[in-house]
């Protein structure tokens, strides 16, 4: 929270409630806050209360449903503090109305607060945000009615005006690309607040019954978002009190008979369901017995790979019953296995293992490994398919989550393979090495040669000849029948004589400190190579430096005493010697006596 100290930020309906909380919170760790609000009398016992304190806050008169009273109100914030650094999009309304007998008045006022008048406070902000080039941050306060909704009589556009904001927030991501702007939705569940007293249905003697938030547990949440680093953006939090379910709503309010209303709630909630479907409230045991029924009906349409629709309901419906079922989770990620849709398959096969885990069941390592068999499958084929695209961030992510999965007697060397090309894409030099040292590890010899050869290419990419000869010519030792190795070996030499031929033409224009660095640099392609070593002290002698042409001509003495063999067939007339060994002896001792006769003279 230090990096906030000193900026500046804005709060809507910072009159009462979350928005209160949230200003409190920011002046307290020394923002300087705009409270904006229809009501500022309100604002201004809030700032009076928090002298002393090390922000500020300013109270605002601002109307979010008129665009005129909200551009007013951010010109004021840039005239009299600057900018604009954090913007708390809190203001909200919802009108108690049904979808089926509502009117159009209560729905457009609900949506002028909370989609719209969150587009125009968003648009302002940005406008601030972008003009300083700086670090910025838009928290919109949502709902959980937005994630879940809820059986609550008279919630009528409220959940839907909540979840607009989630596609408000990506949209917006979406244009800002390339600045510093970060954008978070807060979705919090039920807050004893003065809109949800609005509703009917909620009393006093409700609220008090169930379990809910306080608006300084959402100003805490802020406060979190804020200590992130600027790098790092969280798209959505969730925050639900303890113990709160949506169908306790619905069995406490009004819908239960009055003397049950807060007494079983869960058995009462259960036999409501049965009312509702208008069905007789079965045995546990026939319960079972018509799960089994459907499991086995569902399994074998998945094995025939036939009517996966209808074993999907079949599957939705069990897991109304039976909500922990491991086996439900998983047979449904294998129908979405089988239509290709791998980010549900994965998730179903991450929840089915996670039941397991929670179940503890005897045999869980064997039924955990088959599970773990079919999110490599799933994580594979989605790796895949980002890899083909040029996806390599996401592909990375993928097989970076099947190498951490993987049993020690499940081989996934493609996969390996894959992960050490993807991080090659991404140029992530020292996670190639990481993960390639952990390759290595207790791998066979075959193995181990591939993957020299593989760190031999990337090697290569990066213009260093020299390791790449290296990891090259051990990959060979230890397999000699690497075509991979053997064929990128001999473009390395290819490449040598081809630099070569460049320090010879320089010679011949006697540029001869061009042709030596040239040929220098020919030494990594093949430094055992005594044509490139006569070369090189015909050019020193051309020069004028004749002491280092006669160390260079005893380097080809020293290789001529112990010649070394490549463990390799090389059959390119322009990679084998051109001359005979006795053409060499019969040129260095050539070379030796026209420098000595030089120095004579």
């Amino acid at each position: 929270m230090e990096r906030w100290v000193g900026k500046v930020a804005a709060v809507t309906g910072a009159s009462a409630g979350i928005g209160a909380a949230i200003a409190r919170q920011l002046v307290t760790n020394g923002m300087t806050v705009a409270g904006l609000a229809r009501r500022t009398d309100k604002i201004e016992e809030l700032a009076n209360s928090l002298e002393g304190a090390p922000g500020k806050l300013h109270a605002i008169e601002c109307d979010v449903t008129k665009e005129e009273s909200t551009t007013a109100a951010f010109s004021w914030i840039e005239e009299n503090l600057g900018s604009l650094d954090l913007m708390i999009n809190n203001a909200g309304i919802a009108k108690e109305s049904s979808l089926t007998e509502g009117s159009l008045e209560d729905w457009r006022a609900v949506f002028d607060v909370n989609v719209l008048g969150v587009c125009l406070t968003m648009r302002e902000a940005t406008r601030l945000m972008r003009k300083k080039g700086e670090d910025g941050l838009i928290i919109n306060i949502g709902s959980l009615a937005g994630e879940r909704v809820p059986a609550v009589p008279g919630f009528g556009v409220y959940p839907s005006s909540k979840r607009a904001l989630a596609t408000l927030a990506q949209t917006l991501r979406n244009e800002l690309g390339g600045t510093k702007i970060r954008i978070t939705n807060i979705s919090p569940g039920l807050v004893a607040t003065e809109l949800m007293a609005s509703y009917s249905a909620f009393s006093d003697e409700v609220l008090a019954a169930m379990p809910s938030l306080k608006g300084q547990d959402i100003a805490d949440a802020v406060s979190y978002v804020l200590s992130t680093p600027s790098n790092v953006v969280i798209q959505d939090i969730i925050l639900r009190p303890m113990g709160e379910t949506w169908i306790q709503y619905v069995a406490i309010i009004g819908f239960a008979p009055p003397k049950e209303r807060f007494t079983h709630l869960r058995k009462e909630t259960l036999r409501l369901k049965y009312i509702w479907s208008y069905e007789e409230m079965p045995t546990r045991c026939l319960i079972q017995q018509e799960l089994n029924t459907l499991y086995k009906e569902a399994f074998n349409y998945v094995k025939n790979n036939e009517n996966l629709s209808e074993a999907s309901k079949l599957i939705t419906k069990m897991l109304k019953h039976d909500p922990k079922s491991h086996k439900l989770y998983a047979l449904r990620g294998a129908i979405f296995e089988l239509q290709g849709q791998w980010t549900k398959a994965i998730n179903n096969y991450e929840i089915a293992r996670l039941m397991l885990k929670l179940a503890k069941m005897p045999n869980y390592e064997e039924t955990d490994i088959s599970y773990i068999e079919s999110l490599i499958k799933c994580y594979k084929a989605r790796g895949n398919y980002y890899y083909q695209h040029e996806l390599f961030l996401q592909a990375a992510s993928d097989y970076e989550r099947i190498v951490k999965l993987k049993p020690p007697d499940i081989s996934i060397i493609d996969v390996e393979n894959k992960l050490l090309k993807t991080m090659k894409n991404l140029n992530k030099y020292n996670a190639f090495c990481l993960y390639w040292y952990e390759f290595i590890q207790n791998s066979n010899a075959r193995r181990l040669s591939d993957l020299l050869t593989i760190h031999a290419k990337y090697k290569f990419v990066l213009r260093d000849i020299e390791l790449t000869r290296e990891f090259l010519l051990e990959a060979l030792i230890i397999n000699e029948n690497n075509k991979k190795a053997q064929k990128l070996l001999q473009k390395i030499y290819e490449l040598g004589h081809t630099m070569a031929v460049h320090a010879v033409m320089w010679c011949m224009h006697r540029c001869y400190d061009k042709a030596l660095y040239t040929i220098q640099k020919v030494s990594n392609y093949d430094p055992s190579n005594l044509e490139y070593i006569l070369l090189k002290a015909i050019i020193l002698r051309l020069s004028g430096r004749f002491k280092e042409a006669l160390a260079c001509l005893g380097k080809t003495k020293d290789i001529l005493e112990k010649k070394v063999d490549l463990p390799l067939e090389i059959t390119d007339s322009l990679i084998v010697p051109l001359l005979t060994m006795a053409d060499i002896k019969k040129q260095i001792r050539k070379q030796f006596l026209l420098i000595r006769n030089r120095e004579s003279l």
